[in-house]
């Protein structure tokens, strides 16, 4: 898992999370990240392999250790291109559906029959 590496990585928020909350369970740091509670077993699985957090009680009650999370790997040109890429499709996916104007499609249909293709007359 190399998601400590990235600053707004899963792990990070948990670590953040469990900074501000000590104590807390798994059912109560899912529901903050509205995530699966199994998700959240797994980043904490890694991060008690970290040696970042720690667990006590039953149930089980997480805590921050004193040591530090791993430094931030800097992204490299691939996965910049990647998350401005992703970027890009968020962008196209939020973008409200519009209206054509009076007459639009007229003049999209008059091209198909210019074209002379199966869409003409």
């Amino acid at each position: 898992m190399k998601q400590i590496e990235r600053s707004g990585s899963a792990q990070r928020e948990i670590a953040t999370i469990l900074d501000e909350n000590p104590g807390i369970t798994i059912a109560n740091i899912a529901a903050l990240r509205c995530v699966n509670e199994r998700a959240i077993a797994r980043q904490l699985d890694r991060l008690v392999d970290l040696d970042v957090v720690r667990a006590e009680g039953y149930p089980q009650r997480w805590y921050r250790t004193g040591l530090p999370l791993p430094a931030v790997v800097p992204r490299t040109t691939k996965s910049e291109k990647i998350e401005k890429r992703r970027q890009r499709e968020k962008e196209r996916a939020s973008t409200t559906f519009r209206i054509p104007e009076p007459g639009e499609l007229e003049r999209i249909f008059l091209t198909w029959q210019r074209c002379g293709g199966e869409y003409a007359n």
